[in-house]
């Protein structure tokens, strides 16, 4: 597997909120407040729901979504509070929302590219820049360089794909 992101998550609130003056706010003080929520079948939803749960509290979910967009839009509409990555974060309005890095504890969302061992990778998935195909160990094996010269000669055979894969990567969250 191979590293792709780290995110950290942010508590965001409506403006005007009781989190407008303050630099960061505890997970527990987020206990009693309503959450909009990711999800069931997305990680992030795992990821936040253990968190609090390690915290000590179950969290109150009134609603649940898999588009940042549509859960900023929740909470803008007063609905409740949402935990969403610091990257989306800084693209919402400032006068709209408050927007708060959530410490005790951090809460990170780690995204990688994974491969089946030994799979098949596609021609596309093959031509990436030599500095990246050698931070892709698993990659520069799969893939012999191909030359698109005398292509037109190549014997044409069909490679199986991974099932639910666009070609044979797929992301991970963790």
């Amino acid at each position: 597997m191979l590293p792709v992101s780290r995110q950290v998550l942010w508590l965001v609130a409506p403006k005007g909120s009781r989190w407008d003056d303050t630099p960061e706010v505890a997970l527990t003080d987020l206990a009693a407040e309503p959450f909009v929520f990711y999800g069931e079948s997305l990680a992030l939803n795992d990821i936040v729901l253990n968190a609090c749960r390690d915290a000590g509290f179950a969290p109150t979910i009134v609603g649940r979504s898999g588009h940042w967009d549509f859960m900023a839009a929740l909470v803008q509409a007063g609905i409740g509070i949402a935990l969403l990555p610091a990257l989306y974060c800084r693209r919402l309005d400032a006068n709209a929302f408050t927007c708060r890095r959530v410490v005790a504890p951090e809460i990170h969302w780690d995204m990688a590219l994974g491969w089946r061992r030994n799979g098949y990778l596609s021609r596309a998935s093959c031509y990436q820049p030599v500095s990246i195909r050698t931070s892709w160990p698993m990659a520069s094996r799969a893939c012999a360089p191909v030359s698109p010269v005398g292509r037109a000669n190549e014997k044409k055979t069909r490679r199986p794909a991974l099932s639910g894969t666009a070609c044979g990567i797929r992301v991970f969250s963790a």
